[in-house]
């Protein structure tokens, strides 16, 4: 179960990360945060079902937990990534 939940975290981050470093490259304009609100979603979603492969007649409290724990991880990783280019000050 661990491996499996390595894999669709592997898959999560690759497809959830370029979000937050192709943010800023992106040009302002109406269409930039459905844009980016999308990816994450379909980051979360490929991860759910990467891991609903295996484990589909417990995939609702596994999502529930798996989705909560990787969106911190998104989160903290685009801190990191914002601070680290300057855009947090403290």
């Amino acid at each position: 179960m661990f491996v499996d939940f390595l894999k669709a975290a592997a898959v999560t981050i690759a497809i959830g990360l370029p979000v937050f470093v192709w943010g800023d490259a992106m040009g302002d304009g109406w269409w930039k945060l459905p844009l980016l609100a999308g990816c994450l979603a379909l980051s979360m979603v490929a991860g759910v079902a990467t891991f609903a492969r295996k484990y589909k007649e417990r995939i609702i409290p596994i999502a529930s937990i798996y989705v909560v724990v990787m969106l911190a991880v998104l989160v903290f990783l685009a801190f990191e990534i914002a601070w680290r280019r300057g855009h947090i000050e403290f």
